[in-house]
């Protein structure tokens, strides 16, 4: 942080590599790729730090497909974006048989968008196939089923399905705080990795022994979040504060139904803390992302 006058160390619990370990420069300030291709365990991984390496979290993991490919990490320009490409030189096989596989992804791995190209006489930089991640969510989690993702060719027709369990009825499809259907089967034809939450509420009382009550979602967020209470009481105030990292609130928002929009376009892309107060108390808190 001065230029090299001073280092400070920081350790990783130890894991084995026997090939190769790369640190990487994220876009924000404390941000850090550390991504190590490991000869003994056949895996490429992904760690990644918002603290200048206090505390590393792993992001992606994947079998190396073979030993003559070459794997190589990017970071892009926005929080949590970044590529992985995976390439297979000329000279060791034929050049209708070299293929350069270039990953993205702008979630932290939970989706990604996946750009083939085949080296050929006649190549023009084009890809040769494109395929998306589309990832169905319930929330709440455990009040219905949600089907139909997977990997598609671009362009490709996808039908994503969700079905209420007992004590609960489909709402909406979401996307970013967006309400993108009010179908239980929402067909579409993917262009983008995209993540998408099937929204449902509850028709009676729900025994809820685990205490999961309260759910904030799309999470990373890029301009909206949606903050849902499970069994909403009026008779209960309830507030949602939001936090940076070095404790300064930044925003306090009342909640006054079963599912409220908040708008967090004004926060810079990075990690944030909420809590959640019944009458006063805390009665839960966590993390949320903010990615552009």
């Amino acid at each position: 942080m001065n230029e090299g006058q001073d280092f400070v160390s920081h350790v990783m619990d130890a894991f084995h590599t026997e090939g190769s370990v790369r640190l990487v420069k994220g876009p924000l300030d404390g941000e850090f790729y550390l991504v190590a291709k490991s000869s003994v365990t056949g895996t490429f991984s992904i760690f990644r730090t918002l603290d200048y390496g206090e505390n590393f979290s792993l992001q992606y993991t994947m079998e190396i497909p073979h030993y003559s490919h070459f794997l190589a990490f990017a970071a892009g320009k926005e929080m949590c974006d970044f590529y992985i490409v995976n390439y297979q030189p000329l000279w060791m096989y034929s050049p209708e048989n070299t293929q350069l596989t270039i990953m993205h992804s702008s979630d932290c791995a939970q989706t990604f968008s996946t750009y083939h190209h085949q080296f050929i006489s006649n190549y023009e930089g084009n890809p040769i196939s494109i395929t998306h991640t589309v990832t169905p969510e319930a929330f709440p989690p455990k009040a219905g089923l949600v089907a139909g993702g997977g990997v598609f060719d671009h362009g490709q027709n996808v039908t994503l399905t969700a079905e209420p369990l007992q004590g609960y009825s489909f709402t909406h499809w979401s996307e970013n705080g967006e309400v993108v259907s009010v179908e239980a089967e929402f067909v579409f034809a993917v262009k983008d990795s995209r993540r998408i939450a099937a929204l449902f509420e509850a028709t009676q009382q729900i025994d809820n022994p685990e205490n999961e009550k309260y759910f904030l979602h799309p999470n990373p967020s890029r301009e909206q979040v949606i903050f849902t209470v499970l069994g909403f009481d009026l008779a209960d105030k309830l507030h949602l504060e939001i936090f940076n990292l070095q404790g300064q609130q930044l925003d306090r928002v009342l909640i006054t139904q079963i599912e409220t929009q908040i708008n967090v376009s004004n926060l810079e892309p990075g990690m944030f803390f909420y809590r959640i107060l019944r009458n006063g108390s805390v009665e839960s808190f966590g993390k949320m992302m903010v990615v552009r």
